[in-house]
């Protein structure tokens, strides 16, 4: 039990610690362009020259925000059609597992029906084969007297 809490501790530690890492790069991307954007403000250039280097920058960043978003475009495309081919093969195998499974429940049934009547067949053969009683009245048939 005491294992248990330790590593029970031990994962919360690493999470905790994950969660301060992620935080901590999160405000250091903030900070770094806040940073950036103020050097470009107090840089000795002329307002037409910041105002164009701004432009730029923002021009590159959406470049790269629509190179991204057709990359994962393609690459979302690329699994949907791969999880597609892959329930339509599954799709496949089932059905012709299910129709194997029907024929042969259909073969066993009709082989079932088929020693069925020959067992009832081989009943009567042999009924048939079966001597009548001898008339001494003791095989508990009466005879039959109609008048």
């Amino acid at each position: 039990m005491l294992e248990t809490i330790k590593n029970d501790n031990c994962t919360h530690d690493l999470k905790a610690s994950t969660v301060k890492l992620r935080d901590g790069l999160l405000y250091f991307g903030v900070g770094a362009t806040i940073g950036a954007t103020l050097a470009l403000l107090f840089a000795p250039k002329s307002g037409s020259e910041l105002r164009s280097d701004i432009a730029d920058v923002s021009r590159q960043g959406y470049d790269v925000t629509v190179e991204k978003a057709t990359e994962i475009k393609k690459q979302t495309v690329a699994a949907v059609n791969s999880i597609k081919n892959t329930a339509g093969s599954l799709y496949s195998i089932a059905e012709t597992k299910i129709v194997d499974s029907e024929q042969a429940v259909v073969n066993a049934i009709e082989d079932l029906a088929t020693e069925v009547k020959d067992v009832m067949k081989g009943g009567i053969e042999k009924a048939q084969d079966i001597p009548e009683p001898s008339g001494n009245g003791r095989s508990g048939r009466r005879p039959s007297s109609i008048m």
